[in-house]
């Protein structure tokens, strides 16, 4: 028997500190070298969010809202950006990819 291969599945795992104001304001990293070095080929992205998310939307994002942290004081303008922030259609402007985005948890 001929073993055939259809398809090369290949995980790449990079971890991002981001400054919660500056993503929901579309001032992302070049995601695409933020390892150092340009991203293996691929035809998806999937990323998991600290935060609630449906169909790519950002609905909470508890721990970008506050001032200092959780158990901090929310700032508004954050909550307002962060709430309804399209976040897997600015990262697949961005990386020119279909993304999926999720809660880390999931």
């Amino acid at each position: 028997m001929q073993r055939i291969s259809i398809a090369t599945v290949v995980f790449v795992l990079i971890a991002l500190v981001i400054t919660a104001p500056a993503w929901a304001q579309g001032q992302m990293p070049d995601l695409k070298q933020v390892s150092g070095q340009p991203l293996p080929a691929a035809d998806r992205v999937s990323v998991g969010f600290p935060g609630v998310v449906r169909r790519g939307l950002v609905l909470t994002a508890p721990h970008f809202v506050t001032k200092a942290g959780p158990g901090t004081p929310v700032v508004k303008e954050l909550l307002a950006k962060w709430t309804g922030f399209d976040l897997a259609g600015a990262l697949s402007k961005r990386l020119g990819l279909d993304v999926r985005v999720a809660n880390d948890a999931d």
